[in-house]
């Protein structure tokens, strides 16, 4: 999986930005065949895959995990967009860069907060007050 699917791989392992935080699942020993091969078919999988293993309701916290990621990307556009208009330092300017970088990145990946919610949602709540910070100044 990892030769094709990297960017995937590494947020499951926790390693995505030099980060060390795992996804749960990964930690709990969980690997790609659990959840993207059903009937020796390589998937991928809907919401319901997660009944599998976990009880009845546990497939709406997907879909709450895509609503909030969803959010903090919308979130980090609109502070993007604001920094556009600032007079910026050279610093500031390579900082908005990356952060841009990074949101495109994950804005590419539509189901990537499934592959490690927390790490997904610690990054971009990360760079929104970076931002915000940026702006404020």
């Amino acid at each position: 999986c990892e030769n094709c699917h990297n960017f995937q791989t590494n947020v499951y392992k926790g390693m995505y930005l030099d980060k060390n935080q795992p996804d749960f699942m990964k930690e709990g020993g969980v690997g790609c065949i659990d959840c993207h091969v059903i009937s020796d078919k390589v998937v991928k999988p809907d919401t319901k895959v997660c009944l599998k293993c976990h009880s009845a309701g546990y497939d709406e916290q997907m879909i709450d995990w895509k609503k909030d990621v969803s959010n903090l990307i919308n979130d980090a556009n609109a502070q993007l967009d604001k920094a556009k208009n600032k007079s910026l330092t050279e610093e500031q300017r390579d900082e908005v860069k990356e952060i841009r970088k990074i949101v495109n990145q994950i804005s590419g990946y539509p189901s990537i907060y499934v592959h490690n919610y927390d790490l997904i949602s610690t990054v971009l709540n990360g760079k929104i007050k970076k931002l915000k910070d940026i702006n404020k100044e």
